[in-house]
């Protein structure tokens, strides 16, 4: 559901890279020329410069005309607004929510069609914006037993790597995780994904985050296991991605699939949809 827009023209203060080098930072790496972000922007190279070196200081309006003519992500269009001293225009985007409504319909049907397999719609930030009935009944079966932030709660990869999340179920928590710390890894190193860096960083705060600078090699992913008491549940996971079309650019957005991986989970996973095991 979208959030409301903050008042347009309050101010808020943080912490972290400036405006200028924000500014500098992603006309880089679009490869544009300050002359070229200019004539982009349709404002002059002198006031183009001295934002960048900080002699003058953006207003509302330049910041998002800055941000648009860079073609910049609505979430760190946000961190922009935030450097230069403005609130973001949304506390969380609301033109990205409306896109993503528009094609929620579509979603929910392909979801209902994996029946008693669990399923989970991810955003390019790794949130769950969906998930079937089936994924409910199996992650709320352990959703009581581990605490995670608010703020992350609802994020697959915080999910997978805070120390107080899936992680203490999974005796193979090493091995599955790495390919997915890689891929975060992958997702920043590209640039202009402020968002990817922002949360590769923070995964790496958590111990024990599995550290390699190989290349993926097209290895199947590690089974998901899952363990509680006396139940031990395997599953292959398998993604299928969707390119959504944006006003801004294209958004793209997985869905996950949790196939059981033996008859024992094949027949927990039919109990919990309420149906009888075959």
């Amino acid at each position: 559901m979208a959030t409301s827009r903050p008042n347009s023209g309050s101010k808020t203060n943080t912490a972290g890279p400036t405006f200028r080098v924000l500014l500098r930072y992603w006309r880089t790496t679009r490869n544009l020329s300050q002359l070229a972000l200019a004539q982009e922007a349709e404002i002059s190279t002198r006031h183009l410069s001295f934002l960048e070196t900080g002699r003058s200081r953006p207003s509302r309006d330049m910041v998002e005309r800055l941000a648009e003519a860079l073609d910049v992500p609505p979430a760190d269009g946000n961190v922009l607004l935030l450097a230069a001293g403005y609130a973001p225009t949304y506390s969380e985007d609301d033109s990205a929510a409306a896109e993503f409504e528009a094609h929620e319909r579509m979603l929910e049907v392909i979801l209902s069609q994996q029946g008693s397999v669990p399923a989970l719609v991810i955003d390019e930030d790794w949130n769950v914006r969906m998930r079937n009935a089936a994924a409910a009944r199996l992650f709320g079966a352990f959703r009581p037993y581990y605490r995670l932030p608010e703020s992350v709660a609802d994020n697959v990869l915080h999910i997978l790597c805070h120390p107080d999340g899936l992680r203490q179920f999974m005796p193979n928590w090493t091995e599955y995780a790495e390919p997915f710390v890689r891929e975060i890894g992958h997702e920043a190193s590209m640039g202009g994904r402020l968002a990817a860096e922002r949360l590769r960083d923070q995964l790496h705060c958590y111990p024990g985050i599995p550290v390699t600078t190989e290349a993926h090699d097209g290895a199947v992913q590690p089974l998901l296991r899952l363990e509680r008491n006396e139940t031990s549940l395997s599953f292959y996971t398998a993604f299928t991605t969707f390119v959504l079309p944006s006003a801004r650019q294209p958004r793209h957005i997985k869905i996950e699939g949790l196939y059981p991986a033996d008859p024992a989970t094949a027949g927990i996973v039919e109990r919990l949809a309420g149906r009888p095991a075959r």
